[in-house]
């Protein structure tokens, strides 16, 4: 399970009402797949000690974003249970990762790019809960079905010490899993719960 509470830094609003963006939609200038793209370039090429990933608090959210984006990339754990808190400014949309999976050459040297493509799938289809809840709001399995999404095959440069102990260098990667794209929160503070279990992984 991951939590994340956000504080929206404005005097707090009486509506609560969390907006997702359409699947087919173009959020904040880009597709959802380019989001997610652009998501996991940035964690797969940061250190993993500097990681959004691999934080446990909530104090490397902002690692390597820009402070001017129009949308917070809120990046899942890389497994287990983990709670984060983080104040994000007004007018900010919210980029969650509910649960995922990406494969990339990095990882699986020798790897072709029809299998890089194929294992994200695998995993995924392998999840036996998918669960999102935005303060009082409970997205569940089905809900979320329509938000899952399979990137094509994209580029990433891994560094020393990088995530999933892949080797540095150029790699070729694959997606694949359920992501959320909000229209800005109300100012205050609301709690996003994720969930995923995956049965089986490749």
């Amino acid at each position: 399970m991951h939590i994340i509470v956000v504080y929206i830094t404005r005097p707090l609003s009486s509506i609560r009402i969390v907006e997702l963006f359409d699947p087919d939609s173009r959020p904040y200038g880009l597709s959802y797949e380019e989001h997610i793209i652009k998501d996991w370039k940035q964690n797969l090429s940061t250190p993993i000690d500097k990681s959004p990933m691999e934080d446990k608090t909530g104090e490397r959210t902002f690692y390597g974003s820009d402070p001017n984006s129009p949308l917070v990339y809120l990046s899942r754990n890389s497994g287990g249970s983990t709670e984060r808190n983080c104040k994000v400014r007004s007018g900010v949309g919210c980029f969650i990762s509910v649960g995922d999976a990406v494969y990339s050459e990095g990882e699986k040297p020798g790897s072709t790019v029809e299998q890089l493509q194929a294992l994200p799938i695998q995993d995924q289809d392998n999840a036996t809960d998918v669960f999102l809840k935005i303060d009082d709001q409970e997205f569940n399995f089905e809900d979320l079905n329509k938000y899952r999404f399979h990137t094509g095959e994209f580029d990433v440069e891994f560094p020393q010490n990088a995530l999933f102990g892949a080797r540095p260098g150029h790699s070729k990667a694959a997606a694949d899993g359920y992501y959320v794209i909000t229209k800005p929160l109300s100012p205050g503070k609301h709690t996003i719960i994720t969930k995923m279990t995956v049965s089986e992984p490749p």
